[in-house]
């Protein structure tokens, strides 16, 4: 993405970026859904780095479809739950919480506002009545300060929520069960943080520009945090898979191993984990 934003015509960019966009175009379709934009970029450029960059997307992206087309034929892909699943309220809560809450707040604030001020006693009306209220909110936020207006001036903001709507239909329709947390959650929470930080840079009412940047400031104060997180609350403390704590050594392991070939080599970060390696024969 920084890529198609790049403005430098450097002959260490035209080499370098052909490069980083062949690799991460075979590695997974992420890259492969900004085909649209780089083509579009080349349209308006006429650079011959633009088109050499928007025919090698396009090759990895025929590639890609190749793969996924093969893995469908071939029954090797995951069987997603139906579409049906993702409209229940526990999955709409699960992507609000995943894609918009918690990169700006964490996961400790938002467990604590959840579990003690009784929304975990919300029926599916009563939080369909929070949503509701929650997108009247946003609308008219929309039209006091003229986001609309905004929108359809700024050329990058515009591509920013493309690229944001890309990525998010490819989470939701080809997420393992339709899933909204873990890996699935990272780029469109990276996303959401830049677009936030876009409008904190470059919208024009100084009150807004203020507010977004307060929300990045939040989210990093909640970064660290998150990151290393106090041991007094032990309830959401999951820091004990990013430390080696009494894990086990390699080589100490693969010695015991080769004394007794019968022993279950531990693996790190999850030393409840063991790995069975076949006896020489």
């Amino acid at each position: 993405m920084l890529i198609l934003y790049l403005k430098s015509s450097g002959k260490k960019n035209q080499i370098l970026s052909p490069v980083l966009l062949l690799l991460s175009g075979l590695s997974g379709i992420y890259s492969c859904i900004l085909t649209p934009l780089y083509f579009v970029k080349y349209h308006y450029t006429k650079a011959r780095r633009d088109l050499i960059n928007t025919n090698i997307l396009i090759v990895c992206s025929l590639i890609q479809i190749v793969l996924i087309f093969y893995s469908k034929f071939t029954d090797q892909l995951h069987k997603a739950s139906g579409i049906s699943s993702l409209f229940n309220l526990d999955k709409i809560i699960n992507l609000f919480y995943n894609f918009f809450a918690k990169p700006i707040l964490g996961r400790q604030p938002i467990y604590f506002v959840y579990e003690n001020f009784g929304f975990g006693s919300f029926g599916y009306i009563s939080m369909l009545y929070l949503f509701s209220a929650i997108s009247v909110i946003v609308l008219f936020i929309l039209i006091k300060f003229k986001f609309i207006n905004f929108f359809l001036k700024d050329h990058v903001f515009q591509s920013l929520i493309l690229i944001y709507i890309l990525v998010f239909t490819v989470v939701i329709f080809g997420a393992d069960n339709l899933q909204t947390s873990g890996r699935y959650a990272t780029i469109p929470g990276s996303l959401f943080l830049l677009i936030i930080f876009y409008i904190a840079a470059n919208f024009p009412v100084r009150a807004i520009s203020n507010f977004f940047s307060i929300l990045i400031l939040i989210s990093i104060v909640a970064g660290f945090y998150e990151f290393r997180p106090s041991t007094i609350n032990v309830k959401h403390q999951y820091i004990k898979h990013l430390d080696c704590i009494n894990c086990p050594q390699w080589k100490t392991e693969v010695e015991n191993w080769k004394k007794n070939q019968n022993y279950q080599i531990s693996i790190w970060p999850y030393p409840k984990k063991r790995l069975e390696l076949s006896k020489s024969k």
